[in-house]
């Protein structure tokens, strides 16, 4: 199969490309800027230098024609603030971007393409009683992107594109020459102190090389509209701060905190940035009751089931994620 993968110098999209590689595909990237060097498993492979977020369909059309699928591993998540609406943010990058490159490969004759999504629109379907996709345009747009991107594909047995997504949870994983998100995101703030402060939820996780198994099953063995939720272990959030101090060497005290304490605090913030002109994509009101104070565990069986990537790993997903964050720390 020839396969443009965009996003691929990210730690997702990179992962993909190494399976694609590892099972015999023809890999082409497509970034707006050449690979670093550092990524040694990207350095011979063609790169197409566009902006994905600003390309239209027919020169999406134009750059896919002769490849047979496309994976998308890009567009922003949850985790940062936006100056003005989050909406229109996530409209412009993440939903718009999506369903224009949807369009271009169905123009192309592209057989199928696979997203990366987010286990938000799984849990939103699994709780609807939290109405989160009311209460946070990032749910808002990861449910659109779907929706508009399986509209945009149609599907091969109709003439057009398949399209799948998959819902992918907490990922540890490092690729060379780049620090890790969680190391200013988390494993800095549990890092801090003789204690950690931690919320009451849990999360569902998955390592960056399940998310690029499954990324190539989806090619190889997944159906247009197919939503895949991705999920190897369950942990409550007091036991990954747990293994995060212990493989640092500090005291294994964790001390939960319960939700009802921290949204006051949380809501004050979110009113701050308001008053500065920003949004983010979790809305500050509903975030603790709706995600943090949550533990949000999907299951990843059925999609294991179909796409074939292999369980195991995770714990050594985050000891590899802890070196890439501290590598002049002995982890244990």
């Amino acid at each position: 199969m020839r396969v443009m993968v965009l996003g691929g110098t990210g730690l997702l999209g990179h992962e993909t490309v190494r399976v694609l590689l590892e099972r015999g595909h023809e890999v082409t990237l497509l970034a707006r800027h050449s690979p670093p060097q550092s990524l040694t498993a990207l350095r011979d492979l063609p790169v197409v230098i566009a902006d994905a977020v600003t390309t239209q369909p027919d020169e999406f059309a134009h750059l896919l024609s002769g490849f047979d699928a496309a994976v998308y591993a890009m567009g922003p998540d949850d985790r940062t603030t936006h100056e003005g609406e989050a909406d229109a943010f996530f409209e412009t990058h993440l939903v718009g971007a999506t369903e224009r490159l949807v369009e271009g490969a169905r123009l192309a004759g592209v057989g199928q393409v696979v997203l990366m999504g987010s286990y938000f629109t799984t849990w939103a379907r699994m709780r609807p009683d939290l109405d989160l996709a009311a209460h946070h345009p990032y749910v808002r747009a990861r449910l659109a992107q779907s929706a508009r991107a399986f509209a945009a594909g149609g599907g091969r047995a109709a003439g057009g594109t398949d399209v799948m997504v998959l819902e992918i949870p907490y990922v540890f994983g490092s690729i060379p020459g780049q620090v890790p998100h969680w190391k200013r995101l988390l494993f800095d703030v549990v890092r801090k102190g003789p204690v950690a402060l931690f919320l009451d939820g849990g999360t569902s996780v998955v390592s960056s090389r399940q998310v690029g198994e499954a990324a190539v099953g989806a090619l190889e063995h997944g159906s247009h509209g197919g939503q895949y939720p991705l999920a190897d272990v369950d942990w409550t959030y007091h036991e990954l701060a747990t293994r995060i101090r212990s493989a640092l060497g500090k005291s294994r005290l964790v001390v939960d905190v319960p939700g009802w304490l921290v949204a006051p605090g949380v809501k004050l913030l979110g009113r701050r940035w308001g008053m500065t002109g920003q949004s983010a994509g979790l809305d500050p009101s509903h975030i603790v009751p709706d995600i943090l104070s949550q533990q949000i565990y999907v299951d990843g069986a059925g999609s294991r089931a179909v796409l074939g990537w292999t369980p195991g790993g995770v714990p050594e997903a985050l000891i590899d994620t802890l070196r890439a964050s501290y590598p002049e720390a002995t982890i244990r």
